[in-house]
Parts: structure tokens; C-alpha cells; sequence
């Protein structure tokens, strides 16, 4: 994994993996001396290797580089009479490199004789050979012979310094703009809005992609203009999201205090959050059109989070003030479903944004990948349908999929992403299995009072086309959900290791099955798709921490075999090996509090 990102990939969610450096802590004195140790040795048996030599033809020098910790390359050496000394690199001001003809490439090297009192300048071509690969182990053969294998495919120049970060990023917000045009925008499909939110969506696209083409046609392009046409272009859609939400809640105030309203003025569909999503990913200039994210960035990012934390709690105070208002209007059931489906929302939004905003790396990940499901759903909901990517209005519920979906996006941007360095390991996949029993024991256990809330309005005579015993069975299947993550989590944090593991499995499969039968129930009997409340959380906590938990091949021990032993005591002890910032910080209390006078010469 390290190998495929160099030292310039520093706006990638993981940074290269160390193997000491714990994830979520900075190295401490401990780690940097055995990192020095490590490559010490390594430079030491490079050296202590017998040189290859070739009689007929000098040898390849090759510039030796930084030893890599996970593959152990000896640079050779050039061949030298028997009267000479080793060879030594020279220094990257006296190396002169220079490409000739052919391909190869001339480095300068200098090396010192023993029978000369001065230096000699030796030039030696580095020879670019077809890498002979040997399947004597592999049990294969080779399908075409080495130099027949065509090269790899390489891009132009202006795209040499392109992330793969910016591709997936420039990749979901146009899969975004699309989905728009098959989502639903607004529940009375409002002829002016939803054609502004989809003419939006088109402009969005033309400007990603004009962006692209600008980078692509010339070499030496103003950088600023490139910028200006892909921000330029998500502004539409900014202004048709504003539009929707703005007219919506203009509609919802008369209708706040109205019993049963018989529907959403014009609601807030799937597809705005999605508009404002694209936009949000796709205004962000990408490193190869010349834009690097700085500190004010990182600022800004950080700023924007907390306004999308001020308004989700500002929609849910809204929402309570609707509901309060239809029940004393004398819609009471109605209020209380509504508030049954509003609380697990407010904890979703809440737990990612506090997740991010605290700087909580693991959590950080989780969470990503958590909400990046919902995105999935919201973009294929014109099929599947999912219960929270349907309309919502000021007037009949809580308004929050917007604010998700753009905190989304300021997330995964490269300012924030730079200010969020992660070293992953094997090891981690623990610390995701044990947040996602964590997410299920939080999310369940809020699930269940929703459950309950929803049993007792059916109970009272709310009719939806939920029968009484689906609805408890929902309510009874959300305790054991939550009893049995917190098992799991237990299992995980304390056990031995083989039978963390193996509990952890059972408990996911468990999971999983349980969680299909309800879905399956509720689809059958009370035509609902996969929601919180009737196990689609499980069945999809189940199946992840399952296969975070058996694919991952372990951490190996001093023999290269997989060691359970061994990757669950990484996992424990990530966080207690080294020691902290806060130890080396020397205590001044003493001295700072002592008064000094002003020295003064005496006479």
C-alpha cells in the first residue's frame, strides 16, 4: 500500500505507513530512534553484501534512494580495480544527471582511488533492462514473455501530478449531477424549481468537465482561469438549492400550526441534497489545475462544519416548534411519529459532524464511509427507495439530508483531508470493527426509543399500514441489535484473541441474518424498505464488520506467519507504546510564579 503513493500524496486520507508510528498519536522520541536503528542496519547489510561483478562490461550504478522498510532493495554497487575503495555517492549538488539517447540515463559519480592522490570522475550508464521475473515459487507461467508486455499507459504532462483523491472526488460530484435528473427534487414537482435544479445539474457538468479539457488542450494554462470556470459553474446550483430550501420554508411557516396538512407545500427532495453535494465537491479546484489548500482553507473548512452543525440543530428546533403546533392542533399521533423519525436523524448528523469537528481520526473514517453509504442510497433512491431520502418539508418533519450530504463534501475536500494525516495498518481494521459496533449500539439504542414511540401511536390508533405486532417485533428486534453489539464490542477490547475474533464473527453474522429478516418482514407485510428501525443498519453493520474481521490478513509474527496474538496486542497497546507531547512539555510553574527584581549595579 505504500508503495503505490509517493511523498507527494500528502492530501490522500492515509499517509505511508511508518510501522512504528502509532495512528493517532505523533511519534515520540522512542519511535524516531528505533526508525533511525532500523535504517541504520539497513544501509549496513546493503554494505556488508559481496558486489556483482561483470568482466565484460561495467555495471549499472543505480542512485541509491531511502531504504524502504517494507521491501529491502540493496543498491549495486559499481565494480572497482582491487586496489580501490568502495564507491561513494556523491552529494546531490555534485551528482549531475542527463538523458541520453535510447533511453538511458548518465550519472555522475564520483569515486576515490587509493593509488591517486586526487578524485576521479566516472561516468556510468544506468541501463534501463527488462526486469527478468522468475515463477519458480509462484506455481504460474508466464502467459507472454517479459519484453513482450506493453507498457504502462501514461499521462500527459499537465495530469502527471493528478490524485487519485481528485478523480474520486471530480468522479461523485458528476455521478451526483446526474442522479439529479432521476431523483425526485420536490414533492409537488414544482415545474419552475425542478427545472432550475436540473438545468443546475447540467451546468455543474459542464464545468467539471470544461475544467478537465482546459487542463488537458494546453500546457501552460492560467491556472486562475481554469479555477474560475469550475467554480463559476457550481454557482447555479448553489443558488437552485438555496431556492428550494428557501421557498420551502417560506411555504412550511403558515402551515406549521395546520392539524393535518395534506401534504408538503413543496418539500425538499433527494435530489437537492444531492444538487448541493456535486457542488460542494465539485467547486474545489484540484491540485493539477493548480490549487493547494493552505491553512486559510483548512479554516475555512472548519468553519463551515460548525455553520452546518448551527442549522441542523436550528431545522430540529423548527421541526419540534411544527410539532408542538400540530398537536395542539389536535394531530397528537401525528407529532409523535414525526418525533420518532426526527430523533435518529438529529443523532446521524450529530455524530458525524462531533466525529470530524473533535478530530477524532478513526471515528473520522467511520464516519466517512458511513455517510458515503447514504450517498449511494440517496443516488440509486429512484429504484430502491430508501425511507430517508424521501421528501421532507418545514412543515411536516425535520429537514437534514442537505446538511448532511454538504458536510460530506467540506470532509472529504483536500483542505480538510491535509489536516487529517492517518497511518493506516492491519491492525486498524480492528479499531473500524469496533467503531461500527460502537455506531450500532449508539444508533440502535435511539432506534429502540423511536420504535417505542412508533408502537404506542399505532397502539393509540396511528394507522400507516404498520400492524401492532410488526411494529413491536421492530421495537424488541432493536434491544437485541443493541445488547448485541455492546457484546461485541466487549469481545473485541478484552477477549484473547481467537475468541475476540470468533465472537466477533458470530455476532456479525448474527446480525446480518437478523437484520435480512426484518427487512424482509417489513417489505413483505408493511411494504417498507431497509430504515434504522426494522434492521437495515444491522444487516449492513453485520456484513462490514465481518469482513473487516476475516479478509484483512493479520499482522504476521517474527517467522512471517499470521499471528492472531500479534494483531490483537497491536490493537490494545496502539495508543500506550511511546510517550506523549504533553510528558516532554517541562513543568515552569514554579518559575513563572517566583518575583524578580530588576538587576541594578551595585556601588
Amino acid at each position: 500500500m505504500a508503495s503505490d503513493r509517493n511523498a507527494s500524496d500528502d492530501d490522500w486520507l492515509f499517509a505511508t505507513d511508518d510501522g512504528f508510528v502509532p495512528t493517532e498519536k505523533l511519534p515520540s522520541p522512542e519511535d524516531y530512534a528505533r526508525m533511525r536503528a532500523q535504517q541504520a542496519q539497513l544501509e549496513d547489510d546493503a554494505a556488508a553484501q559481496p558486489r556483482l561483478t561483470r568482466p565484460e562490461r561495467p555495471a549499472p550504478v543505480r542512485v541509491p534512494d531511502m531504504p524502504d522498510t517494507s521491501t529491502q532493495e540493496i543498491p549495486i554497487l559499481a565494480p572497482a580495480p582491487d586496489t580501490a575503495a568502495p564507491a561513494q555517492p556523491a552529494s546531490p549538488a555534485e551528482e549531475e544527471a542527463a538523458t541520453r539517447p535510447g533511453g538511458s540515463t548518465a550519472v555522475r559519480v564520483r569515486r576515490v582511488d587509493d593509488d591517486l592522490d586526487g578524485e576521479s570522475t566516472a561516468e556510468h550508464a544506468v541501463v534501463k533492462e527488462p526486469i527478468q521475473k522468475s515463477y519458480a515459487r509462484s506455481g504460474t507461467t508466464p502467459t507472454v514473455a517479459p519484453e513482450e508486455l506493453k507498457a504502462s499507459i501514461s499521462l500527459p504532462v499537465q495530469f502527471r501530478t493528478v490524485s487519485p483523491w481528485d478523480v474520486v472526488r471530480d468522479a461523485l460530484a458528476v455521478v451526483s449531477f446526474i442522479a439529479v435528473f432521476a431523483t425526485t427534487v420536490t414533492e409537488s414537482e414544482h415545474v419552475v424549481l425542478d427545472s432550475a435544479a436540473r438545468i443546475a445539474a447540467g451546468i455543474g457538468i459542464v464545468g467539471v468537465a470544461a475544467a478537465s479539457l482546459m487542463r488537458w488542450k494546453a500546457k501552460d494554462t492560467n491556472f486562475q482561469v481554469i479555477q474560475n470556470v469550475r467554480m463559476l459553474c457550481q454557482i447555479p446550483a448553489v443558488v437552485a438549492v438555496l431556492g428550494v430550501i428557501g421557498a420551502d420554508f417560506g411555504a412550511s411557516l403558515p402551515d406549521l400550526f395546520h392539524p393535518l396538512p395534506d401534504g408538503p407545500t413543496i418539500g425538499v427532495g433527494a435530489g437537492v441534497a444531492l444538487l448541493a453535494l456535486g457542488a460542494t465537491v465539485g467547486g474545489e479546484p484540484p491540485r493539477h489545475e493548480g490549487h493547494t489548500p493552505g491553512e486559510k482553507q483548512k479554516g475555512w473548512a472548519r468553519m463551515a462544519l460548525r455553520v452546518m452543525r448551527v442549522l441542523a440543530y436550528a431545522s430540529f428546533a423548527l421541526a419540534v416548534v411544527m410539532m408542538i403546533g400540530k398537536a395542539f392542533a389536535g394531530a397528537h399521533l401525528f407529532a409523535l411519529v414525526t418525533l420518532s423519525h426526527a430523533v435518529p436523524s438529529l443523532a446521524l448528523i450529530v455524530l458525524f459532524l462531533e466525529a470530524v469537528l473533535h478530530r477524532r481520526p478513526s471515528w473520522y473514517v467511520f464516519e466517512v464511509g458511513a455517510v458515503g453509504l447514504l450517498v449511494a442510497g440517496a443516488i440509486m433512491d429512484s429504484s430502491l427507495e430508501m425511507e430517508y431520502a424521501a421528501p421532507q418539508s418545514f412543515s411536516t418533519g425535520y429537514v437534514w439530508l442537505p446538511l448532511l450530504f454538504v458536510g460530506f463534501g467540506i470532509v472529504i475536500n483536500r483542505a480538510y483531508v491535509r489536516s487529517m494525516p492517518l497511518s493506516f495498518r492491519r491492525s486498524d481494521w480492528i479499531i473500524y470493527t469496533v467503531r461500527a459496533f460502537e455506531f450500532s449500539l449508539i444508533m440502535h439504542v435511539v432506534g429502540f426509543v423511536s420504535a417505542l414511540a412508533f408502537v404506542a401511536a399505532v397502539f393509540l390508533g396511528y394507522d400507516d399500514g404498520t400492524p401492532l405486532s410488526i411494529a413491536a417485533m421492530n421495537a424488541a428486534f432493536m434491544v437485541v441489535f443493541a445488547v448485541a453489539s455492546a457484546v461485541a464490542r466487549h469481545e473485541l477490547m478484552c477477549r484473547h484473541a481467537a475468541r475476540a475474533r470468533t465472537s466477533g464473527v458470530v455476532i456479525s453474522v448474527a446480525l446480518a441474518v437478523l437484520g435480512f429478516l426484518g427487512v424482509i418482514v417489513n417489505s413483505v407485510v408493511a411494504s417498507a424498505g431497509g430504515t434504522l428501525t426494522n434492521g437495515g443498519l444491522a444487516l449492513i453493520i453485520g456484513i462490514a464488520a465481518g469482513l473487516m474481521l476475516t479478509v484483512p490478513a493479520p499482522v504476521r509474527d517474527e517467522h512471517g506467519a499470521p499471528s492472531l496474538d500479534r494483531w490483537f496486542s497491536e490493537f490494545r497497546h496502539r495508543d500506550l507504546t511511546g510517550t506523549g507531547l504533553w510528558a516532554r512539555v517541562p513543568d515552569v510553574g514554579d518559575e513563572t510564579r517566583q518575583r524578580r527584581t530588576f538587576p541594578t549595579l551595585s556601588r
